[in-house]
């Protein structure tokens, strides 16, 4: 579900602020006069997702990618179709309902399985 700090910033707000390499996945920061200007945003928070700090607050970088291409802040979770949590090209985030995640699940560790044992 959207966060109350995520309703503070506006899509042409994150547009200001990063570039998105759309091949990696990444944000790069954009601002000349920022330190990490031309860096890639983030870092591993403990759940393996990359996170970032804007103004102070906490942001998960594939719902701000999210908005950047949609021009809206993700109403629900974001899952990543390959599982990789740091894999945020466009075509990997996916928004879902959390009862949809929970479906979902037990069908992911059945491929998984059968991949393993392959």
């Amino acid at each position: 579900m959207t966060n109350q700090n995520e309703t503070s910033l506006l899509p042409c707000d994150l547009h200001n602020l990063f570039s998105y390499e759309a091949e990696t996945g990444n944000l790069i920061w954009k601002r000349k006069e920022s330190m990490n200007f031309g860096k890639v945003v983030g870092c591993k928070d403990t759940n393996g997702r990359i996170r970032c700090e804007i103004n102070g607050k906490s942001y998960s970088v594939h719902r701000i990618i999210f908005c950047m291409h949609h021009g809206r802040w993700p109403k629900y979770q974001i899952d990543h179709i390959n599982q990789i949590k740091t894999d945020n090209r466009i075509e990997n985030p996916i928004q879902l309902q959390t009862s949809l995640l929970k479906h979902l699940k037990p069908y992911r560790d059945w491929e998984t399985d059968r991949k393993s044992v392959v």
